[in-house]
């Protein structure tokens, strides 16, 4: 039914925002454990030595010794705005899976009622139609019936006494 593919594709891209949205909250909750994890690590001279020269990246790249962009609470705030919007979005699709929905389904029970009541005229019909039948076969039996005992009758005064 087309009512189902409308219904199952919304319901598909719901599933994958929930999916999403559990994906990023386990990453989130990884990266805020693991920065718990630095913040109580205790300071190692051996911690950052590369293994090699060739490895060593504190030269070439600046931004590395540069602090986090975003404080914890920053951190917080965009986790908060991803939820609500994803939250609208969520919204805004059922209310669009409502409006989509709601009116087929007026659309199709309103078919189906028509279907239904077309389905019992026919019915009718071929009921009438048997019946008719039936009395018209009757009238032609019982009007053969007659006409043969008519003929018979007629044949028989016909014929000479000689016979």
């Amino acid at each position: 039914m087309k009512l189902d593919g409308v219904y199952y594709t919304l319901n598909d891209s719901i599933s994958w925002l929930t999916t999403c949205t559990e994906e990023m909250r386990q990453d989130i909750a990884r990266i805020q454990v693991h920065r718990a994890a630095e913040a109580t690590a205790p300071a190692s001279i051996d911690r950052y030595l590369p293994t090699s020269i060739d490895d060593d990246l504190t030269h070439s790249n600046p931004l590395k010794s540069q602090p986090d962009p975003y404080t914890r609470a920053e951190i917080d705030q965009l986790v908060e705005d991803i939820y609500r919007t994803l939250e609208s979005a969520e919204e805004r699709l059922d209310r669009r899976c409502d409006d989509i929905y709601f009116p087929m389904d007026l659309t199709m029970s309103s078919l189906t009622s028509q279907i239904e009541a077309l389905q019992r005229e026919i019915v009718e019909i071929q009921d009438t139609s048997l019946i008719d039948q039936r009395r018209q076969y009757r009238s032609t039996n019982a009007t053969t019936y007659r006409l043969t005992v008519a003929d018979e009758q007629r044949s028989t005064e016909l014929q000479p006494e000689g016979d």
